[in-house]
This record gives C-alpha cells, structure tokens and sequence, in this order.
C-alpha cells in the first residue's frame, strides 16, 4: 500500500493560489493541479477552525459531536470545556481508527489535539498546544524535535499590534514559522510511517492581517504576500520530491475572502431589549467576580495562552470604562450586560454570530427571526438566518445555538465583545482583521492512485476520513456523515476497485445496549 500524506493548508483558497500561479508562481501548486484533481471543499457552518477541523477528523457533523466552536458548551451556551484531545478520542478521529488497524501515523500541528495520547507514531502539537515543554509525545519524538535548531513554534501572534504597521516582519515571521515546522515534517519524511498529516496555520495567521493587501494590487506589501505562498510551494515542492511513489491530499478547513462591513450584535440586541444592562453602579462591584470566573475557566486552556489576556491590565481597563479587545472569545459576553436579566445570550466569531435563547425567557424563536429579517432592510443587508434543524442533525443539537447568522455571505464581521458603537458600520473596526473565513476551501488530490486534470465537485469536508479510512481498507462507522470520494481515484487502480466497507461494531452495541435495558 502507498504512503498517504495530507497537508493541511488552514485557510486555503483556490482564490489567491489560482491567480498567483497565473503569475507564472507556485510551480508545484501548479504540478498538482494539473496533474491531478482539485475542487472546492464545503466547510461546516460556521466555517471556522473548531468545528472545521473536527469534522475534518470524525467525518461527523457537529450535531452529532457538539462542536460549534472551539470550545464545547451545554445547553443554552453554558461553557463546558475548550476542545481537546478527549474530544477527538470520544468521536472517534481517523487517526484513531488506523491506530486501532495498525497502521503507523504521524499527526503534526493538528489544532486543538492536546493533551497528547498515545498512537504507533506520533502527534506533536498545533496552534492551540498551550505554550508547556511538552511539544510532541512519544519522549523520543520530542527529543529529535529540541535537538533541532531554534525553538519549535506553534503559532504567530497575528493579534500583536506591532505587525499591523510592520507586515514585512510579520511575514519574516511566518516564513521562520514554516521553516521550522517543516523541518519536522522533512526529518520524518525518511522514517517509518505509512500516514503522515501536517497542518500549516500559517495561512490562516497571513490572510487574515493582510488579505486587504493581497485585494488591494497597489499596496505595497502585496509582493510580500505573494512571496510567502511562494514559500509555502517550495515546502511543497520537497515533499513531491523526497516522496515520488506517495499520493497526497492538499486541503483546506475553510476559505477565505475580506471583511468589509461591522454588525455588533449586542448593541441590536440591547436595542431591542432583548439583553439588560446591569445598573452601573453595580458594574465595578460585579466586574471582579466576573473576571474571577472567566479567568477560572481559561487560566488551563489554550484560549487564554493565545489570547494573552492579562488580568491586572483589564482591570485597569475596566476602571477606564474601557473594554479590552482580547476578550473576543464569544465567552464572556460584555460586562455591562446583566445575564440574569437578559432572555438571550448572544455569541460571536469573527464573521459568524449566533443567538442562545435563555430557557427561562418569556420569548419565541420566530419573533427573534421576524425582527432579524428587518434589519436586511434597514441596513440593506443579506442576512442569513438558521436554526439548528436548518443545518445539523445528531444527538447533540441542542447544544447549539437557537439562532446562526451570517451576513452578506461573510463579507460583515459580527461582534458581540462589546455594546459600544454603532449597530452597523462600514468599518470593521478591528486593525488585526481585515480578512476572514468563508464556506469552501480546496481538496486537491496528486499521486500515483490519482486520476489526471480532473475537477470536482459536490466536495464536503465529512468527506476526508471515510476517504481517508477506505485508503486504508477500514470499515467507515454508521455515524460518519461524509461518503467515500471513489471519484478521485484512477478507475484501474484498486482504490478505485475496492469496496466501501462499512463498520458494524455501532450496530452490535446497539444491539447489546438493547439486551442489557430487558433487564434479563
């Protein structure tokens, strides 16, 4: 059986690699796409990297995984738990399942993938690995990586102020950032292995600071955009090389594409009086617990390493009226708002909102969509509106939110950090984030066992694991959402000929779930 590598390209978008190789660039971008077959890949919605990449894994909707983002809440947008490994454990990742059938596996900087376990290969940590010596697991994998020249990173800080007005240093940065990550890939290329996934975030970190430089021909960082993808081909470039008799899968969690409007979800909800203030007298007395809490949750977890909040200098914010911006995790909501008093709490990501509706509020899911659809004309927007049932299905639907907004198919930032400002503005009002995700990304597929100069279609991302399990011959369980893409693979090949397995092992332990409840 040929080796499979998957590199993840967070972010990817047929949309900048496409014209960038009509520049006559991205020579090996280019191999693969003639060569081989590409298509859009359908996202989850939201498309976002928690839900995206999970899904990417299990081959499961988030109905049935409970993941809308990248931490895991109950009923009504009551926070559990930010995603880890025990997540990926419980639904079962393809990772899991080649463990389980003996084959060896390497899974490099998959995001949210820590604590890591043990599988016959190895994992070695992501973007969201809080910042620990532990970079990867076994003990001799991370040893081979701490013998290697400079400090493993696990991300670029693209929230940092400074690169804002120093782009050339922040792509330095990123180019430093790949150089190293893919050393790791490169030193393992040789070893013992017969799957291997890398995923770059690299891309994400780019597009999302300066994807108004790659849309704007004039600017002049625009060359250094390019310049980093060139990069990134060249990475490419040597994988192709160093492993001529391999097939491999490009892809992507989700695409990409610029903010251009700011809808602050808060402030229209308050308008609407559907969120309380607190009396502001009580704010400064309430504000200490709050922080005390949130803190709490996040002290252990990823989100707060990432997001570098620092407590004293919040504080010290607060005292100002002042709201910090790192806060923009959609948990908490702002301060001012009185949650007891409150019939919704809101949520927001970047470009995606959403809507909890409190079980105790005396109010209907249908008059929240009735007084949404006005803002459309109010404001002259395309808004879309979901319920859960519009777009998941699975045992876990009640953990999503009650009401999904998108608008202008992504193009409108929504926030719900804070109550200031204006309810809608043609500004998106944030110096970090000038890009932002959308539906598709890419598949692209190149090898051997690969078809030639084929588009795709009809591509979603539940799709990758069964792929990937049928690669290797194992059974696909009943609960996956994707199917089988059987289209990829050239018709004399035995990929191609080979039929789908599916897993029975769901319905023996229905079936003896069944058995125990007669209480025989």
């Amino acid at each position: 059986m040929r080796k499979l590598i998957v590199i993840g390209i967070d972010g990817g978008t047929f949309n900048v690699i496409k014209p960038i190789i009509k520049m006559g660039k991205l020579p090996n971008f280019k191999k693969i796409l003639k060569n081989g077959v590409h298509g859009p890949l359908k996202s989850t919605f939201p498309p976002i990297t928690g839900p995206a990449w999970f899904s990417l894994a299990t081959g499961k909707n988030p109905g049935k995984t409970g993941i809308y983002d990248f931490i895991y809440k109950g009923e009504k947008g009551i926070l559990k738990h930010t995603i880890n490994s025990n997540d990926f454990k419980k639904h079962g990742a393809f990772w899991n399942h080649l463990n389980e059938n003996d084959f060896r596996s390497y899974i490099l900087n998959y995001p949210m993938l820590y604590p890591y376990y043990d599988i016959d290969g190895g994992m070695v940590g992501g973007f969201t690995t809080p910042n620990t010596e532990d970079i990867a697991n076994p003990e001799p994998l991370e040893e081979l990586i701490k013998k290697m020249p400079g400090t493993y990173p696990f991300r670029v800080d693209w929230h940092d102020d400074y690169y804002v007005t120093n782009k050339e240093e922040f792509v330095d940065e990123l180019k430093n950032f790949i150089d190293k990550q893919f050393a790791v890939v490169d030193k393992l290329l040789n070893d013992k292995w017969d799957f291997m996934i890398h995923v770059s975030n690299a891309s994400d970190f780019l597009q999302h600071l300066m994807w108004e430089d790659w849309e704007n021909k004039n600017s002049n960082y625009r060359s250094n955009f390019i310049w980093f993808w060139e990069e990134l081909d060249k990475k490419l470039g040597n994988i192709l090389d160093k492993l001529p008799d391999a097939n491999i899968f490009l892809i992507s969690d989700h695409g990409f594409g610029q903010l251009r409007t700011n809808f602050n979800l808060a402030n229209w909800l308050l308008k609407q009086n559907l969120i309380r203030k607190r009396n502001f007298h009580r704010i400064k007395k309430t504000v200490g617990e709050l922080l005390n809490k949130t803190f709490e949750i996040y002290k252990n977890s990823f989100l707060s390493d990432i997001f570098k909040i620092d407590k004293e200098i919040l504080l010290s914010k607060v005292r100002n009226n002042s709201v910090s911006n790192q806060l923009n995790l959609g948990t908490p909501i702002p301060y001012e708002i009185d949650v007891s008093k409150s019939k919704v709490v809101p949520h927001s990501s970047g470009m995606h909102g959403a809507i909890y509706i409190k079980d105790d509020a005396e109010i209907e899911l249908n008059y929240i969509k009735k007084i949404m659809k006005k803002v459309s004309t109010n404001y002259n927007l395309n808004i879309g509106i979901y319920t859960p049932e519009d777009l998941y299905n699975g045992e876990e639907l009640n953990y999503a939110p009650d009401i999904q907004i998108k608008i202008d198919n992504y193009k409108c930032n929504i926030q719900s950090k804070s109550l200031e400002g204006e309810v809608f503005s043609n500004n998106v009002q944030n110096i970090h984030k000038n890009g932002s995700h959308r539906r598709h990304g890419i598949f692209c597929g190149y090898g051997p066992d690969i078809k030639t100069a084929t588009k795709l279609q009809n591509l979603r991302i539940y799709d990758i694991a069964p792929t990937i399990l049928h690669y290797y011959d194992i059974p696909i369980p009943k609960d996956v959402d994707g199917r089988v893409l059987k289209e990829i693979f050239k018709e004399n090949s035995e990929l191609y000929k080979r039929e789908i397995k599916n897993s029975k092992k769901g319905e023996k332990n229905k079936l003896k779930e069944a058995i125990q409840g007669l209480n025989i």
